[in-house]
């Protein structure tokens, strides 16, 4: 229970913070979020960078992150129901490292192709400004359901007591059984079809475990001694 307490405390303070404690948000600079009331969504819909990293995931019935955000834009159209899309902070990030402002600068272009489209359609939400995930979040509507392919905000949201549909693909081991998972098109369409009720919530024991590996084992990913971050000093 005390080992729990502490873990609890950790969370708070990472996901509240959360790009002090995320690498990849350093370079980017965020917005106020102004939309008052975003109770009458339903889903939101985490995307991805669409040139990074495509191939880092085993094969889940998408070849890549576009094509697994139009199909779920296009299964949630015809439930005929209200969600946001929101952009990944990457694709406004700025660096003085060669390449990467670029890489966000390719990511934007296809992220405004793509919501071209749609952006007249009132019930889609377009949030293609940097905002934080945590202003969004405390707005929300407790039974908004949680889309992201493979994003570390699935831990985010857990926190904030969502339920989270996911790729089994993904950089946390699916044998923690965090978030409603699939692996392939048809088990992907099927939870999307799954009312609120039907999905499941994390348990907090496993999701605390996922936590503590990945934030207070100093080797681990997010830790300062994994390999990455020493060959980075």
């Amino acid at each position: 229970k005390k080992r729990l307490d502490e873990l609890a405390k950790l969370s708070k303070k990472i996901f509240t913070s959360i790009r002090d404690y995320l690498p990849w948000l350093h370079h980017t600079k965020f917005y106020s979020f102004k939309i008052k009331n975003l109770k009458k969504y339903e889903y939101i819909i985490y995307a991805h960078s669409f040139t990074d990293g495509q191939l880092e995931h085993p094969y889940d019935g998408f070849v890549n992150t576009l094509e697994w955000l139009k199909f779920t834009v296009s299964e949630l159209k015809k439930k005929n129901i209200k969600f946001i899309i929101k952009a990944h902070p990457n694709f406004y990030m700025k660096s003085k490292v060669k390449g990467i402002t670029q890489i966000a600068d390719w990511d934007k272009k296809i992220y405004e192709k793509f919501f071209k489209n749609i952006d007249d359609d009132k019930d889609i939400l377009i949030i293609n400004k940097p905002v934080l995930n945590y202003d969004i979040a405390k707005k929300l509507d407790k039974k908004c359901i949680v889309v992201t392919k493979h994003g570390s905000v699935q831990l985010e949201m857990i926190y904030h007591n969502f339920k989270v549909i996911t790729s089994k693909s993904n950089f946390i081991n699916p044998k923690y059984s965090l978030t409603n998972m699939w692996d392939n098109k048809h088990k992907y369409k099927d939870l999307l079809n799954k009312n609120w009720d039907e999905l499941k919530f994390a348990k907090k024991e496993k999701f605390y475990s996922v936590m503590e590996n990945l934030f207070l084992d100093e080797i681990k990913v997010f830790g300062k001694y994994h390999y990455l971050n020493i060959l980075k000093t």
